[in-house]
Formats: structure tokens, sequence, C-alpha cells
């Protein structure tokens, strides 16, 4: 990894610790509009972590609490397809889980 992407992944570790430690996700902000592109925030840091973090070690690959189908298969799939649902309105991704659930901008 060179000095640049080291930079980046400690870039989004941090930018991700700073949201988390606004107070966004709390339930008394459920009605805050800044929410949901907090959440997108955070997405788009995890996924360039996973991606780093494939790439130079290896995949994080756990399926604990994750729901298995064609398209995703551990925790990294996930991340991804959530932040592409999130990202890009015209994402297949937004039908994610064979449950019918669907995947919105909606964060409770």
């Amino acid at each position: 990894m060179d000095t640049s992407e080291r930079f980046d992944a400690i870039a989004s570790i941090h930018r991700i610790s700073e949201i988390i430690n606004t107070g966004i996700f709390m339930p008394q902000q459920k009605r805050n509009p800044f929410r949901h592109s907090a959440l997108v925030d955070v997405l788009i840091c995890l996924r360039d972590l996973m991606a780093k973090t494939e790439r130079y070690s290896s995949r994080v690959a756990f399926t604990d609490d994750v729901v298995i189908t064609p398209r995703v298969r551990d925790v990294s799939d996930t991340i991804k397809a959530v932040r592409d649902a999130l990202c890009h309105l015209d994402s297949p991704n937004h039908d994610l889980v064979p449950t019918g659930s669907r995947i919105t901008a909606v964060v409770v």
C-alpha cells in the first residue's frame, strides 16, 4: 500500500468515527435531514476500507447476520450492495434480499 492509499484508509477510519460521534444515528436524531447523508458517507468510507483490506490483506468475509443471496455472500458484499443502492438510484441492489425487502433512503 502506498502512502496516499494509507492516508486514505486512515482518513476513512477517522471520518467514520467523526460521523458516529456526532450522535446523528441516535433515536432523537431520527428526523435530522442529514442522517441519510451521514449513512451514505459512512458506507462510502466502509466500502473503501473493505476494498483496501481485500487488496492488501484478506477479504472481510464473515457471514453472521448476513442474508446470503446470489449477489451477497458476506459482509463485504453487503456493504457494497447497500452503498450502491443508496448512492445509485438505478442500482438493482435496491431489491437485495429475497424477502421482498427493499433498501431505501430511510434511516431509522
